[in-house]
C-alpha cells in the first residue's frame, strides 16, 4: 500500500513539474513574440 501511495504521489509531482515547465515555455514564447507595448513604438 505504501509503495502504491508513493507511486501516485510521484506521478502527481511529475505532473505538476511538467505543467509548470509548459507554463514557463509558453510565457517565454509570448514575451518574445509580443514585446511589452510600453516604451518606444515602432
Amino acid at each position: 500500500m505504501i509503495g502504491e501511495a508513493l507511486r501516485v504521489m510521484g506521478i502527481g509531482v511529475a505532473g505538476v513539474f511538467v505543467v509548470l515547465t509548459l507554463f514557463y515555455i509558453v510565457i517565454t514564447l509570448m514575451m518574445k513574440l509580443m514585446p511589452p507595448k510600453d516604451g518606444k513604438k515602432e
